[in-house]
């Protein structure tokens, strides 16, 4: 399963790269990629609520 979302994640940032370079050109593309989109991932990660995590493995792991 890790090695094929490895691979899934890479063909999908392969086609994105490719569809904005066709539009934008090679850097311009580059600069979205590298950028803009590792600006989105971190207010993801700062989106997710930790608390709700743990409650959830707690709930799998048997815990009241």
């Amino acid at each position: 399963m890790f090695t094929s979302t490895h691979f899934i994640s890479g063909a999908f940032a392969g086609y994105l790269l490719g569809a904005l370079a066709d539009k934008l050109g090679w850097g311009t593309a580059a600069l979205i990629q590298e950028s803009l989109l590792s600006i989105c991932a971190i207010f993801v990660i700062l989106a997710i609520n930790p608390k709700l995590q743990l409650s959830v493995k707690h709930k799998f792991a048997g815990g009241h």
